[in-house]
């Protein structure tokens, strides 16, 4: 399969992300998120105004869901989103009750692996859960001060020297099905960029 560009609207206001939405699906973005900043700025409207903007994209809410998985996936699934995204670090209970309310309305559940400590071993867990998505995710702010949760690796500051622009970072997210079975038919490229407006 094609890889994936996804593009995270980190905006505080509907009006900007949408511009930068219509820039992104021009320049060839394939799935548009509503991040979290968007989504706690604007709520639900966020992700209804990107999928009735966008109607023949992939539209996904980076809720970062750690209780009330299926009410908050629901209510996510309901709005028009088509992935929504559960931190890795919150109970199972919670995974698995997102996991069945997503299935039940159509969409898929990312589960985000920030901050978790064995990611090898709660993939496998995911796994059984029933997880459609993995993000290997490292966090804004750590991108920012250049600095990596996983000793021994160093992150460089966004520049010349570094593909990503300024202000923006790329992550990866695999299909779990592929994922654990060394297999990936599609590998989701993230472009997130930031604005304080």
């Amino acid at each position: 399969m094609e890889p994936v560009l996804q593009v995270a609207l980190d905006h505080m206001h509907l009006k900007r992300a949408l511009l930068a939405a219509r820039e992104a699906v021009e320049g060839g973005a394939d799935w548009i998120e509503a991040g979290t900043p968007l989504v706690k700025s604007e709520g639900m409207e966020a992700v209804r105004e990107l999928k009735k903007s966008f109607p023949g994209k992939t539209i996904v809410a980076d809720l970062k869901t750690m209780d009330t998985g299926a009410f908050e996936v629901e209510i996510a699934a309901k709005a028009g989103a088509d992935v929504i995204t559960v931190m890795g670090v919150t109970d199972d209970a919670t995974i698995l009750e997102a996991v069945k309310a997503a299935h039940r309305y159509g969409a898929k559940v990312m589960v985000d692996l920030m901050r978790v400590p064995d990611k090898p071993a709660r993939a496998k867990e995911l796994e059984a859960l029933g997880v459609d998505y993995l993000n290997m995710h490292v966090s804004i702010d750590e991108q920012m001060i250049a600095h990596t949760p996983r000793p021994g690796r160093s992150r460089k500051r966004s520049g010349p020297d570094n593909r990503s622009p300024r202000g923006c970072s790329r992550n990866t997210r695999e299909p779990m099905s592929s994922r654990l079975s060394g297999r990936c038919p599609l590998r989701i490229s993230r472009m997130r960029c930031r604005s304080a407006g």
